[in-house]
């Protein structure tokens, strides 16, 4: 099991913001959990491509981008990372 699936919401809730505050170049900087990503910080398709590979690296984790198409604020984000590293760590306790 990989040391970095394991993180709490606000570890993950950190680090979503660091690579939002990148992709946005400071705009994200104020983040909430009803900030709305398109709307509100602006991010576009491409951008929004760059926050999932992003993420995806950061966690070594592959994210499918249909699986994240309908989060709209950082806090589903947020919601959505802490699941699909619950998931990973599930699969990899799993007997082979």
């Amino acid at each position: 099991m990989t040391m970095h699936r394991t993180l709490e919401e606000p570890q993950i809730r950190e680090d979503v913001k660091a690579i939002l505050v990148e992709i946005t170049e400071g705009k994200a900087s104020g983040v909430g959990d009803a900030d709305r990503l398109r709307e509100d910080l602006g991010l576009d398709s491409l951008d929004s491509m760059e926050l999932l590979s992003c993420i995806s690296e950061k966690y070594d984790v592959y994210i499918e981008p249909q699986d994240a198409a309908g989060i709209r604020t950082f806090g589903e984000i947020i919601e959505f990372v802490a699941k699909t590293l619950q998931s990973a760590n599930e699969a990899e306790a799993r007997p082979a």
